[in-house]
């Protein structure tokens, strides 16, 4: 059995931009910079930034670009993929990145500090490999 499931808090490094694919879907590649931690050479704890690309696809993408903008507070799900293009020089590149199904926008909606009104969501189904049920016995629960 193997899962592919990432789920991350952080903020968008920049405004979302919504475009659509030749067959009509709604597609956005952004940044979302995640809070990490980590020490310096004197062992003394120093905040380090992940920068994670990531990739939303219809109703996750036009949540995104409608509702979300630079520095928003996010949180999402999805998986990691890896995929490859040849450069215009010939040599290959590889980009890893997270398709995202859910995403959630953790900032308040009138762009202030009260967090009375904070947070809306979307569940993107609509690929049918997220529809995928697993099924699996209390024998394979490690607790």
């Amino acid at each position: 059995m193997s899962i592919n499931r990432v789920v991350l808090t952080g903020r968008l490094t920049k405004d979302v931009e919504l475009r659509a694919t030749p067959s009509g879907a709604n597609v956005t590649s952004f940044t979302v910079a995640v809070d990490g931690y980590g020490r310096d050479q004197n062992n003394n704890p120093i905040n380090q930034a992940s920068f994670i690309s990531c990739v939303a696809w219809n109703q996750s993408a036009k949540f995104l670009s409608t509702y979300c903008k630079k520095g928003s507070l996010v949180a999402l799900g999805g998986r990691l993929q890896t995929r490859s293009y040849d450069r215009k020089d010939g040599t290959k590149a590889y980009v890893t990145e997270v398709v995202v199904d859910r995403i959630e926008n953790l900032s308040p909606r009138d762009g202030n500090n009260d967090n009375s009104d904070n947070g809306f969501a979307i569940n993107d189904t609509s690929d049918s490999e997220n529809n995928q049920t697993l099924s699996y016995s209390d024998d394979d629960l490690p607790f």
